[in-house]
């Protein structure tokens, strides 16, 4: 700010530059008439009096600030002075009187360069240039004219740009002040008879300034401070600001103004001596703050007063130190053994590798890197050994010229927190040891040897839980249980609430059972979801929190190995077995059916089985019966088979068995007594399952496994073809049975359907084939129904709309079932059409008229009289006639009218 003023003043001193022209008017002419032979010095007069005349002008403005202020006003009087005089020594000297007129405009001319409109501005050139048109008419004009004209045009053009720069400048100014952030006032001391500062004047002050202060400037310019601020304080301001004014000294200070009740942060600084300029900032909340602080202090003393913690004090301009009792005593002395404290005193205690560290940090905080000073150092102990201490502080005050001067802070002994950051570092070491374990007794071991490094036990031991108990896997000493119960004691405790236990005294505790009654501590970590580490002491209150806390680090790192062992060995099983039958899968069969290729193992015999029907069954009960059809097989097998033989699940419903050191003969019995096995469990279970199974045998090493394999499967396959009639035949029969057992579809009703179904074929002269199959039709046509769940198919009343839709489903079960029977898949379509309507409003596909198959036309009518004359669990029966009139009513809508009227004249 204060160079802006500087520059801005010196925007005056430009004037200097017209004190030359002035000069030149003098000395170009004594040159002129001396080398012309000019004797007469009346010229040489007259051009001296118009030089003076610029030359008391300017010398003046350097006395006067009123001059300096309205100089270029100045300069156009001298000008227009100047040309009259020109004008007169024209007159006299008998020039022509155009010429004389002539340099009139050059005064008006100069007059114009005055200006600050741009128009007259360029107006001044043509005028300019009709001057000099003028003297160019003049014959033999004098060579003094012609420069006297340039030289005038040269002063007025230097005084408009002096001008125009300087009310420049003070515009940037004027804008630079009135958005600066910062309180602005420039002021004239006011001195008594003695030079004595008594008062001051208000000549210039900014927006900021009215803010801050309330004041008006148009209230207090050109005022005296003592009328503005009533009761001013002499000593607080004036004398300030006189010295700084008298001085041109810089002062930068806080204080409080009683009239306007505000605090003030101020520099005041002086350009010229008598006056000064002040920029100064509210500080008043900044204050109150400070003070608050100062009360938090006082009362955080007496807090601190009743804790361990030491209070330190330092001055940093003068290096004096205060501390309290409680510091000097954290390093094993009395304050009295260390005074007279200074920073030395410090400096003499603090291990010198963290002083250089602290000291950095420090200087951070003073230079307002860091909101507040924190670092952790040794400090030498009196009897020698190194305490660690985290020391905190902050600065708290400033010298008036804004130097640090003092912070206040604290240290804290954190020894007992960096030997356990120590022992959380071996921990971690001991988690990267963990990871090279592959089996649980030896990340179990290595966890109690770790925990030997942070605990003082007598006993210590990790349970896991298996088979609903818990089974001790290691401890640190002989112990002859080698299971217990899953509540046994702080045991059971941890483990079934996931929580960690510490007992200080196990005689009091009532949940606390111990191994042997001696123990009188201990603590109880669980494991989660796996088991529980425990550990106990013969002394009571052995174990504390910070030792519960470092065990239960100790214990998190044996939970993540355990349970990173676990996963390895979950996707290993998986990467090997299958995920529904628990039996090897292809790849791992694979792996070993190469792997046991060797002569020591010959002869080796394959088995291949396949699950007959798994399809029909997926069809016809749903795929978790088939998934149950898988898992029935896999038991089969293993309960069959040796613990030295492979199985696996080879693909979808196919089994392979790998049997080393088997010949052909007892993979032939091996296969006999797992279909004396499927057999048993048929007799037992409602769905039957069979298997189509094929042998081969290595007996030579020349042969190769892989068409061992090939040959068993194909043999397997002959199987298969020659089994599989008769193992649908036992599902379907299965589900006819299944059936009959859930609903009203009784033997009875299908006897019924039979003899109903011949009778009306023979009235519509059906061949033989279609006899057959209606036949056949009538016994099959609900199979579908099979599928759906018995509290649906014998529910009193009527059905809801989700049951409807299941009920509406069977047709197309049905059908699904038949077609995958060669058998039966003559009547798959006539099942699947039996409950479509003559008029189209039917299902499943909504066909009508003769698109319906003509047989399940027929078997829609026979089934409807059958049911309508039969009771049912939803329904009572009705006479013959009725039925009948029943049918005759929906012949055309729900039935073939046709067919309908042939069946009526049947019956009746």
């Amino acid at each position: 700010m204060k160079k802006i003023l500087n520059n801005l003043e010196e925007i005056n001193n430009y004037r200097i530059i017209l004190i030359l022209i002035p000069a030149l008017y003098f000395i170009f002419p004594v040159f002129y008439y001396y080398f012309a032979g000019i004797t007469d010095p009346m010229p040489l007069i007259h051009r001296l009096i118009g030089a003076s005349m610029f030359l008391i002008v300017f010398l003046i403005s350097f006395f006067s600030n009123q001059v300096q202020l309205k100089i270029e006003k100045i300069t156009m009087v001298v000008v227009y002075l100047a040309i009259l005089q020109l004008v007169y020594l024209n007159y006299i000297s008998n020039y022509q009187l155009d010429l004389a007129l002539s340099l009139i405009v050059v005064i008006a001319v100069a007059n114009l360069f005055f200006s600050k409109n741009k128009l007259k501005l360029y107006l001044n050139l043509p005028l300019a240039l009709l001057v000099a048109a003028t003297l160019s008419l003049i014959e033999s004009p004098d060579v003094s004219i012609i420069g006297y004209f340039f030289t005038y045009i040269l002063v007025a053009g230097l005084t408009y740009f002096i001008s125009y720069f300087k009310t420049k400048g003070e515009k940037k100014f004027n804008k630079l002040i009135d958005n600066m952030p910062a309180a602005f006032a420039r002021h004239k001391i006011i001195l008594d008879e003695k030079d004595n500062p008594i008062d001051y004047i208000f000549l210039e002050v900014n927006k900021a300034f009215e803010e801050m202060t309330g004041l008006n400037e148009a209230d207090i310019i050109g005022k005296r401070a003592t009328e503005v601020l009533e009761n001013l304080s002499h000593q607080d301001w004036i004398e300030k600001y006189g010295d700084v004014a008298q001085t041109q000294t810089d002062k930068n200070f806080e204080e409080y103004s009683k009239p306007l009740s505000r605090w003030y942060a101020v520099n005041a600084f002086s350009q010229k001596k008598g006056y000064f300029t002040t920029l100064f900032y509210d500080i008043t909340e900044h204050k109150s703050k400070e003070l608050e602080i100062k009360k938090q202090k006082e009362k955080l003393d007496l807090i601190i007063e009743g804790t361990e913690v030491g209070i330190w004090e330092y001055n940093i301009q003068t290096g004096e130190t205060n501390y309290n009792e409680k510091w000097a005593g954290m390093f094993g002395y009395t304050l009295e053994e260390l005074k007279p404290t200074t920073i030395k005193t410090w400096d003499s205690l603090v291990h010198p590798e963290d002083a250089k560290k602290s000291e950095k940090v420090f200087q951070k905080h003073l230079n307002g890197e860091l909101d507040f000073y924190s670092c952790e150092k040794r400090v030498k102990h009196k009897d020698g050994h190194w305490v660690w201490v985290l020391g905190q502080g902050k600065l708290i005050s400033r010298t008036d010229d804004g130097r640090p001067l003092k912070v206040l802070g604290i240290n804290i002994d954190i020894s007992k927190q960096k030997e356990n950051e120590r022992t959380i570092k071996e921990l971690n070491k001991i988690a990267i040891e963990f990871q090279k374990l592959n089996s649980e007794d030896a990340i179990c071991k290595k966890t109690i040897e770790a925990a030997r490094e942070i605990l003082d036990f007598d006993l210590c031991g990790i349970a896991l839980v298996k088979d609903n108990e818990f089974i001790i896997k290691a401890t640190s000493g002989d112990l002859d249980i080698k299971s217990l119960p899953l509540d046994h004691g702080k045991l059971g405790k941890a483990y079934k609430n996931n929580k960690s236990y510490l007992n200080k005294d196990i005689n009091i505790d009532p949940d606390a059972r111990p191994v042997k009654s001696t123990y009188k501590s201990g603590i109880a970590i669980p494991i989660e979801n796996i088991g529980v580490f425990q550990a106990a002491s013969n002394e009571k209150a052995a174990f504390n929190q910070q030792d519960l806390e470092l065990a239960e680090i100790l214990v998190s790192h044996t939970r993540a190995a355990l349970e990173t062992l676990y996963y390895q060995k979950e996707l290993e099983y998986k990467s090997f077995h299958d995920s529904l039958t628990g039996l090897y899968n292809r790849r791992f069969f694979e792996e070993e059916m190469n792997r046991l290729d060797t002569e020591r193992n010959l002869p080796v015999s394959i088995i291949i089985a396949d699950l007959n029907g798994l399809k029909l069954i997926n069809d016809s009960y749903g795929h978790d019966k088939g998934d149950e059809a898988l898992i029935k097989t896999a038991d089969i097998l293993n309960e069959v088979l040796r613990d030295e033989d492979i199985i696996s699940r080879h693909g979808g419903d196919e089994f392979a068995v790998l049997l080393p050191e088997t010949d052909t003969k007892t993979a032939a019995d091996i296969m006999r007594r797992i279909k004396d096995k499927v057999r048993e469990f048929n007799q037992r279970e409602k769905i039957p399952i069979s298997f189509a199974l094929g042998a081969a045998t290595k007996e030579e090493i020349n042969q190769d496994i892989n068409e061992t394999l090939k040959t068993a499967d194909d043999n397997m396959y002959q199987n298969k073809l020659s089994e599989r009639k008769s193992s649908k035949s036992n599902i379907v029969q299965a589900l006819l049975n299944t059936l009959s057992t859930k609903s009203d579809e009784t033997k009875e009703h299908a006897t019924r359907m039979t003899k109903l179904a011949l009778k009306f074929a023979e009235k519509l002269n059906l061949n033989s084939s279609e006899v057959n199959r209606l036949s056949l039709l009538a016994t099959m046509h609900d199979i579908g129904k099979a599928t759906i769940s018995e509290d649906i198919l014998t529910k009193p009343g009527s059905l809801n709309q989700k049951e409807w839709e299941i009920i509406k489903q069977h047709s197309e079960k049905g059908y699904k079932i038949t077609s995958s029977i060669a058998e039966l898949s003559i009547i798959a379509e006539d099942i699947l059409f039996h409950h479509e309507r003559w008029d189209g409003d039917g299902y499943p596909q909504g066909l009508s008229k003769k698109a319906i198959p003509y047989l399940s036309r027929i078997i829609t009518i026979i089934d409807a009289y059958d049911v309508m004359t039969n009771k049912r669990s939803y329904s009572d029966p009705i006479s013959k006639e009725e039925a009948l009139a029943e049918i005759e009513n929906c012949a055309g809508t729900q039935f073939d009218p046709e067919l309908a009227e042939k069946f009526i004249e049947m019956m009746r």
